[in-house]
């Protein structure tokens, strides 16, 4: 697949029309996008960052954005390791009202398969020390920025159609169109314990079983 949007908070790609931010794959690697069209800044501003992240392996994908000497400058790191950064402030205001998505956004490219996990976001931005120092980091309290994360999606249910927020705060995502619970066996990020017995990949813990009760009874 290439130029497809998989992770973003964004009103959909349209040529350099763009309002928010974007994580999409091209060809081997992936690129960040930022715009602020909808908000009287400029149209689509595309980082590439040429790590390649297909071929089965997992990555840790990073992006921090912060404002230096009245500039906001965007840093992206593949695990752990920096590669590139943007000055991004002509796009202004990124804000979009769509809702925070990951998966097939629908808006650019063709449909690709995936598997994501340990999603994090947090309210300051992380420095380059940190991002090194955590990226295999199974117990997410004992980040050093723990109260600054606003959201933490591990992506470990298993099954059903609902992601836990983990975070202190934050909300909790729904799962909607064609999507499957893959079994990896042992191939799972650093942070989970496999289960290769079972032929899954998660081992579900007693404040799972109340969420998934209240989503299938909706």
């Amino acid at each position: 697949a290439s130029y497809t949007g998989v992770f973003g908070k964004t009103d959909g790609l349209s040529g350099y029309s763009l309002t928010g931010w974007l994580l999409m794959q091209e060809g081997d690697h992936y690129n960040v996008e930022f715009g602020g069209t909808n908000n009287g800044g400029s149209g689509k501003n595309q980082i590439s960052v040429p790590t390649p992240i297909v071929g089965g392996k997992w990555h840790t994908i990073t992006v921090s954005v912060k404002m230096e000497g009245g500039k906001r400058t965007a840093y992206c790191y593949t695990d752990g390791v920096f590669v590139v950064s943007k000055d991004i402030t002509g796009n202004k205001n990124i804000n979009a009202k769509a809702p925070l998505s990951m998966g097939y956004d629908g808006s650019s490219g063709s449909a690709t398969n995936f598997h994501a996990a340990d999603i994090e976001i947090f309210n300051v931005a992380l420095d380059a020390t940190t991002i090194a120092n955590n990226i295999n980091l199974k117990d997410i309290t004992k980040h050093p920025y723990y109260n600054n994360l606003i959201g933490y999606w591990p992506v470990n249910e298993g099954g059903g159609g609902l992601i836990n927020n983990q975070a202190p705060v934050g909300y909790d995502m729904m799962l909607g169109g064609s999507f499957v619970w893959d079994g990896l066996g042992s191939d799972v990020p650093v942070s989970m314990t496999a289960d290769p017995s079972e032929g899954i990949s998660v081992v579900p813990v007693t404040e799972d079983v109340v969420a998934n009760m209240f989503y299938w009874l909706k």
